[in-house]
Order: structure tokens, then sequence, then C-alpha cells
């Protein structure tokens, strides 16, 4: 992984609120985010940049 430094930006695309538990449990909601988002939103050139927050 390498750190960079980015000037501002707006991010947009999908969301979900989820519990680190239920990601590891197999119960989580971030793949199905990602495959909805690969398949309905992605136009193939952007770049894509996940944002996980707490």
């Amino acid at each position: 992984m390498k750190i960079s430094y980015l000037d501002g930006f707006k991010i947009y695309g999908l969301k979900a609120r989820t519990k680190n538990a239920d990601e590891l449990g197999g119960s989580g909601k971030i793949p199905a985010l990602w495959a909805k988002f690969m398949k309905e939103c992605y136009d193939g050139q952007s770049e894509i940049y996940g944002v996980y927050y707490d």
C-alpha cells in the first residue's frame, strides 16, 4: 500500500452500515455492496476509492 496525499474531492456511491462482527461472521454487507457497485455504477474507466470510516 502506498500512502498518498490528495487535494480535496467529492466521493459518491453506495453506502451501508455494518459491524465488524457481521463482516467476519459471513453475514456482512460489504461483498454484496461491491458487487452492486461494479455492476450498476462503475464505468470501467474511473478511479475507485473504497471509504471505510467509523
